[in-house]
């Protein structure tokens, strides 16, 4: 297994070979005619994602130097540490007092793609109604390890203190190690507790739920990267919200709120592991983040 500062270095080596991990990025205009976002693309494909992200305002790309580490690109803000294990000395908003949110990452789940029905409805919901809000939800390649690099490459430059994170399945997996080191608020729906047990079955070639032409391969190697992401037994870094449906069809909905004891959870009757009615959703996921 490899250390926390061995991985970062992992890390940072794979996003520097690919042009530091480009990343497909688009802006969110709407149209004179229209209340639909139109994509107008400002990046280049990332290396092992595939090609698609969806929606954000301002394309950037963020420079770094060589001898920076992964996790400092991350946490910007946060000293850096030599040991394996640095503790997180982050800013960010106290529980008791949220912040508007400016930039929100949306993060699909295992399989999945920015086509799926949530991030579709979530990027429609905030270009219709918080069009000031920088909404990203990049195509994840099926590395932990790669998915999570390309995140901090994306969100380097993000303010630690207007920013919030979404995730999905195994999305929600990554929400809360993003959230845990970025010290931001985050929204968990249908969340992966354990993916390193849960995907070892998975070890071979994968096709993508939206584009069953799309093929990949997750290794066995993936299972030790879940595994150093995992941040269950510490207490979160901000304000988290879980929506849990109690039909899930995929993962245990018991096992999901002992994940998250100091969440505010949301305990649906019923329901399905896509969160069909996840549009019912929208507004009290607006509301808990704040969104500009």
């Amino acid at each position: 297994m490899l250390s926390s500062s061995e991985l970062a270095t992992r890390w940072m080596r794979a996003t520097e070979s690919e042009s530091a991990g480009k990343s497909l990025l688009w802006r969110m205009r709407r149209s004179k005619k229209s209340s639909v976002a139109l994509p107008a693309c400002k990046g280049a494909l990332a290396a092992e994602s595939g090609a698609k992200s969806v929606m954000v305002l301002a394309a950037q790309q963020t420079p770094h130097s060589a001898g920076s580490s992964w996790l400092d690109i991350l946490c910007p803000l946060r000293p850096a540490k030599s040991s394996d294990s640095p503790a997180l000395r982050l800013p960010h908003t106290p529980f008791n007092a949220p912040m508007t949110t400016t930039h929100l990452l949306y993060l699909h789940g295992f399989r999945s793609s920015p086509s799926s029905a949530k991030a579709r409805q979530m990027a429609a919901h905030v270009a219709q109604h918080h069009p000031a809000v920088t909404f990203w939800c990049p195509q994840l390649p099926p590395s932990p390890q790669a998915a999570m690099a390309l995140v901090a490459q994306g969100i380097a430059s993000w303010p630690r203190g207007a920013m919030a994170v979404i995730g999905s399945s195994l999305g929600g997996f990554y929400a809360s190690w993003v959230a845990q080191h970025a010290g931001c608020p985050s929204v968990m729906l249908n969340p992966a507790v354990d993916p390193a047990r849960d995907l070892a079955r998975y070890i071979g070639e994968q096709t993508s739920w939206h584009d069953p032409a799309e093929r990949f391969y997750f290794l066995p190697e993936y299972i030790g990267e879940l595994q150093a992401l995992d941040v269950r037994g510490r207490p979160p870094a901000a304000r988290e919200l879980a929506i849990i449906a109690k039909g899930d069809e995929v993962l245990d909905w018991r096992e999901m709120v002992a994940r998250y004891p100091q969440a505010e959870v949301r305990l649906l009757e019923g329901g399905d592991h896509a969160l069909s009615n996840f549009t019912e959703h929208l507004e009290p996921i607006t509301r808990f983040l704040q969104l500009a």
